[in-house]
């Protein structure tokens, strides 16, 4: 099982990858198995599907020795991504382009912002980094299943499943309800 967070993540991986940290599974260990569950392999790790136009756009991040690279998992942690092109640019655009206008944009892209500006070599470290500022809005205060969850806020984690598009990335979820999307994935989990 490969432990690499793939590119932006889709809903589907996060509601995986949460199921087993609530469950106590470390890290590593959650990721590989959000990765099976959500069907993550090769060219998977360096794209992500987010809204658009016809309804979705493919945002891919180049890698160095091109997609063929990304086939074989033992290579992963070690692929570099390619800075040719203005790939970092493109995807910002198409972020704003997507996302502008929902609710929680202009809180959110500022950390993506800082991410896609860090100077990350590896295609791994990058896309930690996002799945770090994602996590950071979806648990402000850590990663916490509570007790409980009170009723009016389980019958609108329940609603708000239904809006949710689970093979896009989460960062659609995420700008759509803020940390608001914390409540689907819960949801997602008492099914």
């Amino acid at each position: 099982m490969v432990s690499i967070i793939p590119f932006l993540p889709t809903f589907r991986w996060y509601a995986a990858w949460l199921s087993e940290r609530w469950k106590g599974v470390d890290e590593v260990s959650a990721t590989a198995i959000a990765n099976t569950v959500a069907g993550i392999q090769g060219k998977d790790f360096a794209r992500a599907v987010i809204g658009g136009n016809a309804g979705k756009n493919l945002l891919s991040v180049p890698v160095a020795g091109g997609s063929n690279s990304l086939k074989k998992a033992e290579r992963l942690p070690k692929i570099r991504i390619a800075d040719h092109g203005n790939w970092r640019h493109v995807h910002l655009g198409a972020f704003e382009a997507a996302y502008g206008r929902m609710p929680f944009y202009p809180h959110l892209i500022t950390e993506i912002k800082r991410c896609y500006a860090a100077e990350t070599a590896f295609l791994s470290d990058f896309n930690h980094l996002l799945h770090q500022a994602l996590c950071s809005i979806l648990f402000p205060t850590g990663l916490r299943m509570p007790a409980i969850l009170p009723e009016a806020a389980a019958e609108r984690g329940r609603e708000l499943l239904k809006e949710v598009a689970q093979e896009k990335s989460m960062i659609e979820t995420l700008f759509r309800f803020g940390s608001e999307s914390i409540l689907p994935l819960m949801a997602d989990q008492q099914k």
